[in-house]
């Protein structure tokens, strides 16, 4: 059979062996996408506001799917959940413990791409985990730029915005940020956006009290004890003043040398003494700082609430620190700054921003970094992509309502004095174009030596794509890449497909290698973009956002064809993805996202793998619904099969190695009379009856036009036909008589077949009475069919002269009627002696049958059938020896053929 799958083995130099090895890891997650996106298909076919909620819908099942799994997960791998600090995070306090401070090598802790080291069952729980927040962000870009159709949103900000208030100067202040972030799409996008880092960090980071834990773990004591200050520096004061009785504060030129320290400690424990003075503090309690800054960091990252932030302070008798982020004010809208002060907290900002540069701890720098919108402080800590990401939106959302208060709310005369302290900030790093900022962020993060790695993972290209809105060019550009691995390194079937490929090169091959083409490539890609085919994950999540976000079946415009074909192979390596998976049911849905004549493609490759007759209606039944051209695929899949037999050539499928005849009988038998055989030669034993796989695969090709429409018969009848008349041409004989007896064809062609098996019955039973004695009656039955298929061959229905056929009739009609004279011969003797007159009625008919007569001529076979008529008639003089002879149908008897009759 056609189209299995290679070994293994094979696959060692195949750019997509990463996704066939995942597939045998393939889990229910397939059916379950391809049950929703399915169900999304059919309601986006009715209308546009369909289409729109379905989309809402499906994303939210996505989502869902994912959630699920990294729950499921979480309970079989509680390492990964809130039961232990994970490693990542243990290293990072472990590096800090030892005063390391490098972001690149935190870095490689954080990443969510694949590596080997990683047991699959932790890394299946990051991808799960990646996932769930990829889905979580495709709902909110989807609220954010979709808006349902039918309405306005310019209408609904206006009427917001007349609601909302925030115009009176003594209005509350929540009122001014709401109406900052009705006013501004930009800055609700980053408000959005920040949200789902926040919730995506909920989801994946560690519990605070662990934190705790671990670093009280690196110092050696107690964490109950940790809401007292710095109490072994404290007691190293306590003891410097024993010794110099001094009763007071120690004055701040006295030198107190700690047990670690390496340079002196404060003389004093107001939480700005290290700052002032410049001195150390012990080493526990050096800890005890990273550990508290540590924690308000991961809080604030996590989006928890400023209350939630206070009471945790106030806890350890640490209120002072709250104040310094801001949480001990009033209650404050959901994702807004500090708005306590009367100019809505912009001097705060400030100074806050400023107090980050100077601090001694980094976390304690990132913390204020957060709440004054200073993205360098926050970077100096980040261990991820979300964590650069996030600093730099959580800036770019504080500037924006900063440049708000100082020009939108000049009315506000709380703010009209905080123009005066202003300094350099994140626009001027992305040089003020606030426009194209979420461009420019991304690519930064792609260029940035510490986030460049995880920024050109599969996940966070999609991501990245997401923000910026570009997830088209996105998956042209993953399309070209796949096309450059396949160049690079495949020799195996392929349906990817070669973007600078001419649309006549690509429609017309086959599916099992069309990648034909070896020029240079039109459209560069980066190689990371191949990633994609080590990440079915992130395959899968980019394939159905291309479907129900992109518009994958742009008409094939000349000036798309390369896009066109680009996009299609993400589709592609899905579908070899499912189809190495054995997962064949869903295929025809993604296949039908592709142009048609990709769509037949893909499916005409997949045929051969759907076996049983429910599973191949079901299969025609979806192509139809999806729109795709089922005749045309299987069409495209029968001719591709007949191409792979080798018995035709070209687009016209031209027979090769044609026979020029077949042999029917056996070479003279030496010794033998021929009374018995003309020409002492008898009807051979027949050939091979084995049908090769290739030749097998033609027929359970055209099985499939069974499933297309009655108007289609005639169709398919041409298609069964022209396979027959193929086999016949080339010799092929035992596929034929295959073909006929699976198809229950019944044309000229299939009596050819049928003739064939009756010469080889008859010489089975000949040989079996001559050798065994065995029954006779059984040739007669033989005789009797082989007499009225041999006449129905003799009346065909057209001038096979003037036919296509006719070639196939030079093949078989003149060693037909020399084999049939040898069973009629033969017959004279095993059964009746009057067979001899039928063999004498093929002069008769060759007389009345131009064309039968030009197949002995045309073949120069004249001098043959001359001699078996001589032979037959040389016999004749035996049968006078039988008396009561019988008359023929016209009054003829045996023995009209002997010269010497009296």
């Amino acid at each position: 059979m056609a189209f299995t799958l290679p070994p293994k083995s094979q696959h060692h130099e195949d750019p997509l062996q990463p996704l066939r090895a995942m597939a045998d890891r393939v889990g229910k997650e397939v059916e379950e996408f391809a049950i929703r996106l399915d169900k999304w298909y059919d309601e986006s076919q009715k209308n546009v506001q369909a289409k729109h909620k379905a989309t809402v819908q499906v994303v939210g099942h996505f989502r869902d799917i994912a959630e699920r799994n990294v729950r499921d997960l979480k309970q079989q791998h509680p390492v990964a959940g809130k039961g232990q600090l994970t490693e990542h995070k243990k290293n990072e306090i472990r590096r800090a413990a030892r005063n390391g401070d490098s972001s690149e090598e935190r870095l490689t802790f954080g990443l969510s791409s694949r590596t080997a080291a990683s047991p699959w069952s932790a890394q299946e729980l990051r991808d799960w985990q990646a996932e769930l927040a990829t889905w979580e962000l495709v709902r909110v870009v989807f609220d954010l730029y979709h808006p349902a159709p039918g309405t306005d949103p310019d209408a609904d900000r206006r009427a917001k915005l007349a609601k909302v208030g925030g115009t009176d100067p003594l209005c509350p202040k929540n009122e001014v940020w709401e109406r900052f972030i009705i006013s501004d799409d930009a800055a609700r996008e980053k408000k959005v956006i920040l949200k789902w880092l926040q919730q995506t960090a909920k989801n994946t980071e560690n519990n605070d009290d662990l934190i705790l834990e671990q670093w009280a773990k690196e110092s050696g004591k107690d964490i109950n004890t940790w809401t007292s200050g710095w109490l072994e520096t404290k007691a190293t004061i306590k003891q410097a003043k024993r010794a110099q009785g001094v009763e007071g504060p120690l004055d701040a030129s006295v030198i107190i040398h700690g047990r670690d320290a390496e340079k002196p400690l404060v003389t004093r424990l107001d939480p700005d003494a290290q700052t002032r003075q410049k001195g150390a503090l012990e080493k526990r309690d050096v800890y005890y700082e990273h550990a508290l800054w540590m924690v308000a960091y991961e809080m604030l990252r996590r989006g928890e609430s400023m209350n939630v932030i206070n009471e945790w302070f106030k806890e350890r008798n640490q209120g002072y620190r709250a104040f310094m982020l801001g949480a001990s004010g009033d209650p404050r809208p959901d994702g807004s700054p500090n708005l306590a002060t009367p100019d809505f907290g912009y001097l705060h900002r400030r100074a806050t921003y400023l107090a980050a540069q100077g601090t001694s701890y980094p976390y304690e720098g990132a913390a204020l970094g957060i709440v004054s919108g200073n993205f360098q402080t926050i970077q100096a800590v980040s261990s991820s992509w979300d964590d650069h990401l996030y600093s730099y939106y959580n800036a770019l959302l504080l500037a924006r309502f900063d440049k708000f208060l100082l020009n939108e709310a000049r009315n506000q005369a709380r703010v009209q004095s905080s123009n005066t302290f202003n300094f350099p900030g994140v626009m001027e790093h992305l040089n003020g174009d606030w426009g194209n900022a979420t461009h420019k962020v991304v690519e930064l993060l792609k260029n940035d030596k510490s986030t460049s790695k995880q920024a050109k993972t599969p996940i966070k290209l999609i991501q990245g794509a997401l923000l910026t809105r570009t997830l088209d060019e996105l998956v042209h550009k993953v399309g070209v890449a796949i096309a450059d691995a396949m160049q690079a390194g495949s020799s195996h079937p392929t349906f990817i497909v070669d973007p600078d490929l001419t649309i006549k090169a690509a429609t017309a091959a086959g599916p099992d290698g069309i990648f034909t083409f070896r020029g240079k490539r039109s459209v560069a890609v980066e190689d990371y973009y191949q990633a994609f085919l080590q990440d079915p994950h992130a395959l899968r999540i980019l394939v159905h956002l291309f479907i129900i976000l992109g518009d994958s079946r742009d008409p094939l415009t000349r000036d798309k064809q390369s896009v066109l074909f680009a996009k299609g192979n993400v589709i592609a390596a899905y579908v070899e993805y499912l189809r190495c998976a054995q997962k064949m049911q869903p295929i025809p849905l993604y296949a039908a996202q592709m142009e048609q004549w990709r769509a037949s493609m893909t499916l005409a490759r997949i045929f051969p793998l759907i076996a049983g007759h429910d599973e191949q209606t079901e299969c025609v039944k979806h192509m139809k619904r999806y729109g795709v051209d089922a005749e045309n695929t299987i069409l495209r899949y029968a001719d591709f099969v007949l191409g792979q037999t080798g018995l035709v050539a070209g687009l016209e499928h031209d027979i090769v190695n044609l026979i020029s005849r077949y042999e029917l009988r056996d070479q003279p038998i030496e010794g033998s009379t021929a009374s018995l055989w003309p020409n002492a030669r008898r009807v051979r034993a027949g050939g091979s009856k084995s049908v090769s796989g290739k030749d097998r695969a033609v027929v359970q090709s055209l099985k499939w036009f069974d499933y297309l429409n009655k108007k289609d018969e005639e169709m398919f009848s041409t298609r069964i036909t022209k396979a027959l008349a193929i086999f016949l041409s080339t010799g092929h004989t035992a596929a034929a008589a295959h073909l006929v007896e699976e198809l229950g064809v019944d044309n000229e062609l299939s009596q050819f077949v049928r003739l064939l098996s009756l010469f080889d019955q008859w010489r089975e039973q000949e040989s079996s009475v001559l050798e065994r004695d065995g029954p006779r009656n059984v040739l007669k039955d033989t005789l009797a069919d082989m007499e009225s298929t041999f006449e129905a061959i003799l009346e065909p229905d057209f001038d096979p002269l003037q036919s296509h056929w006719w070639e196939i009739y030079k093949i078989y009609m003149p060693e037909f009627v020399l084999a049939y004279i040898s069973v009629l011969q033969a017959a004279t003797w095993f059964l009746k002696a009057e067979s001899f007159t039928k063999a004498m009625d093929l002069t008769v008919s060759l007389a009345e049958r131009n064309w039968l007569h030009e197949t002995f001529v045309q073949t120069k076979r004249i001098r043959e059938l001359m001699q078996s008529i001589a032979d037959i008639s040389a016999s004749s003089l035996f049968l006078k020896k039988k008396k009561g002879a019988k008359m023929g149908k016209q009054g003829e008897i045996a023995t009209i053929w002997d010269p010497n009759r009296k």
